[in-house]
């Protein structure tokens, strides 16, 4: 179980086999697909920039707003977004966004 006070802003994080977490500020975290749709690079070890999470391999940006990338021939990622609930360490859904492909849930 992960705590969200030890997710550093901006820090990606493998949640499992298929999921990885990052915290985009004090109020909002997502939670995304871990391979990229392109070839399967592991986004654990990819960067944020804009909002987006950026493939290590190929430097193609997907917007984790909505899982989206500006090459439209690919599958989006599952994007799961939560913001900071009425309580200091409550956590509430606010989007899910499921796009599914080989590499991805």
């Amino acid at each position: 179980i992960l705590d969200p006070s030890e997710l550093p802003i901006g820090t990606i994080r493998p949640l499992s086999e298929r999921l990885c977490i990052t915290r985009l500020d004090e109020d909002r975290m997502v939670v995304f697909s871990r391979y990229c749709p392109h070839e399967g690079a592991d986004l654990a070890a990819g960067y944020l920039r804009d909002k987006c999470i950026v493939c290590p391999w190929h430097n193609l940006p997907f917007d984790l707003g909505n899982g989206s990338s500006s090459c439209k021939s690919l599958s989006q990622l599952t994007v799961v977004d939560y913001i900071r609930s009425e309580g200091k360490n409550a956590w509430k859904t606010v989007d899910v966004y499921e796009h599914q492909s080989k590499n991805q849930l």
